[in-house]
C-alpha cells in the first residue's frame, strides 16, 4: 500500500464520510415540524459525497486501483468496507511470481458476486429505513 495516498485518503475520506452520517440524521422527518427539509442539509449531504469520493480515489490508488473504485462513496459506509476488503495490487515483483496461477477468475467472480449482494442489501436497507418505496 502508498502510505501517501493512504494518508490522502484519510485527510479526506472521514470528514466525509462524518458529514454523510450527519447528513442522513438531519435529513429525518422527525426533526423538521413542517416536514420539508432545509437546503442546507443537502448541501452538507453533497460535501460529504464529495469528500467521501476524493477519499476513495486516494484509498483505491493506495491500494493499487483504479480511482474510479471511488464511485461506491455513494454507498457511503458500505462502499468503504467493499473496498477495504479488496486485495492490495501494490506487490513486489517476487511476489507477484509466487501469486500467479490458476484461480484467479475465480475470485473476480466471488468479488463482483459480494458487491452485487451488499449493493441489495444496502437498497433493501434503505427502503426500509426511509420508506422509498
Amino acid at each position: 500500500m502508498v502510505k501517501r495516498y493512504n494518508n490522502i485518503s484519510l485527510c479526506f475520506g472521514v470528514p466525509g464520510l462524518i458529514l454523510q452520517i450527519l447528513g442522513f440524521i438531519l435529513r429525518s422527518p422527525q426533526r423538521h415540524a413542517d416536514g420539508k427539509v432545509p437546503a442546507t442539509v443537502f448541501l452538507i449531504l453533497l460535501a460529504g459525497t464529495v469528500l467521501l469520493l476524493i477519499g476513495l480515489a486516494y484509498y483505491a490508488k493506495a491500494k493499487g486501483r483504479h480511482p474510479a473504485w471511488c464511485l461506491l462513496a455513494f454507498l457511503s459506509i458500505i462502499g468503504l468496507v467493499v473496498l477495504g476488503c479488496l486485495r492490495d495490487k501494490c506487490v513486489t515483483q517476487t511476489e507477484q511470481k509466487h501469486s500467479a496461477g490458476p484461480g484467479k477468475p475465480r475470485k473476480v467472480i466471488g468479488l463482483v458476486v459480494l458487491v452485487i449482494l451488499l449493493f441489495v442489501l444496502a437498497v433493501v436497507l434503505l427502503t426500509f429505513t426511509f420508506r422509498v418505496f
